[in-house]
């Protein structure tokens, strides 16, 4: 190896100690960033939408509301400029304007969204690692307290709406009612199968009288004449018996009895009609009761929900103390710095070279 060669190797061998002796120096005195981080997830997922719709659309699925209602919380306004005044964080930065305390903040500050697991990770750094984990639990606490808030107020709103309509559906309830009641007393329905099947038993016996009677003149007019005193009386009890029946079956035609003494027997004809009247009543009464036994469960669900006081997102993964620094991290340094000198060395040594030669060139000429 000539002088030339081993002058190059120890001017690279400097080059390169001079690159670790300078990271060294930047590790040493480049201030230490301490790290502190948490994991939220929402307390009560959404009920998303159905499967085939999540798998082509993820951002829609169950939970994910929840997760962008978090990120939403923790980006706003109200809780960054929350954790600047609750931290006093104007004066520890030496800062006068909310503003810039703010852009600082997020500067330091960074969040991670995994939207398949549903979790938030916040993760902040600092100089302090107690304010590094004293801003991500602020954050954590503030970011709650808002969604509780909005949460509490959609609940509000959506108590006064079932309140409002629950008095429109009792109302709408009380009128089919009241339509029922109307129907049955202008009908003077008691319990219609009842008075169906007593109607049909009524005709039945006067239909058999009749008959009976029929026979009994038929057989009595072979023996008496037409103007005997008891063929008379039959004739008579027979057209009584044909006008009760017409009475039962026609609708609308009563007999002077039941003209003048209301019964409680529907015509035969008018049944059905009857019938199909009161089921579609019913029905109605029937719906509307429903709806209205539904819409007061959820009216009492509603009034809970803005009762109780719970967390609208829980701590996954608390922020801890720091114990040592997330950056400069020392090994890194001095891997950069080797990298750098080894490089730096060989460009030293390849434009040495080429200064020598340029020297040499111009000598012999």
């Amino acid at each position: 190896m000539t002088g030339l060669d081993r002058r190059k190797l120890r001017q690279g061998a400097a080059v390169v100690a001079a690159a670790l002796a300078l990271g060294g120096s930047y590790a040493a005195l480049a201030p230490r960033w301490y790290r502190a981080s948490a994991t939220l997830v929402p307390t009560a997922p959404s009920k998303g939408v159905p499967g085939a719709i999540a798998s082509l659309m993820p951002e829609l699925a169950e939970g994910s509301v929840e997760v962008e209602r978090i990120v939403a919380a923790l980006e706003s306004n109200a809780v960054t400029d929350g954790v600047v005044r609750k931290l006093s964080l104007l004066q520890v930065w030496g800062l006068a304007h909310v503003e810039r305390a703010r852009t600082r903040l997020w500067q330091r500050c960074w969040l991670k969204l995994d939207r398949r697991a549903r979790t938030v990770s916040l993760t902040c750094e600092e100089h302090d690692p107690q304010l590094a984990q004293q801003i991500v639990a602020a954050f954590s606490e503030l970011a709650n307290d808002a969604l509780r808030r909005v949460g509490r107020a959609a609940d509000s709103e959506e108590v006064r709406f079932l309140e409002q309509r629950a008095s429109e559906m009792r109302a709408e309830a009380d009128a089919a009612a009241l339509r029922v009641r109307d129907f049955e007393q202008r009908h003077r329905i008691v319990d219609l199968d009842s008075q169906s099947k007593a109607v049909v038993n009524t005709l039945a016996g006067l239909y058999g009288q009749q008959i009976s009677k029929e026979l009994q003149l038929s057989f009595m007019g072979n023996f008496t004449a037409r103007g005997d005193e008891s063929s008379v009386q039959l004739r008579r009890e027979v057209a009584a018996m044909d006008s009760r029946v017409r009475a039962l079956i026609e609708a609308g035609k009563p007999d002077s009895s039941r003209a003048t003494e209301p019964g409680v027997l529907p015509a035969a004809l008018a049944v059905p009609q009857l019938r199909y009247e009161l089921a579609q009543l019913e029905r109605d009464r029937r719906l509307y009761e429903a709806s209205l036994a539904a819409l007061m469960q959820r009216l009492e669900m509603a009034k809970v929900n803005v009762a109780r006081d719970t967390s609208t997102l829980q701590v996954l993964d608390p922020p801890v103390l720091a114990t040592s620094a997330a950056r400069p991290q020392l090994l890194v340094v001095f891997v950069v710095a080797l990298a750098l000198g080894l490089v730096a060395a060989a460009a030293w040594i390849a434009t040495g070279e080429a200064a020598v030669a340029s020297l040499r060139r111009l000598s012999s000429s």
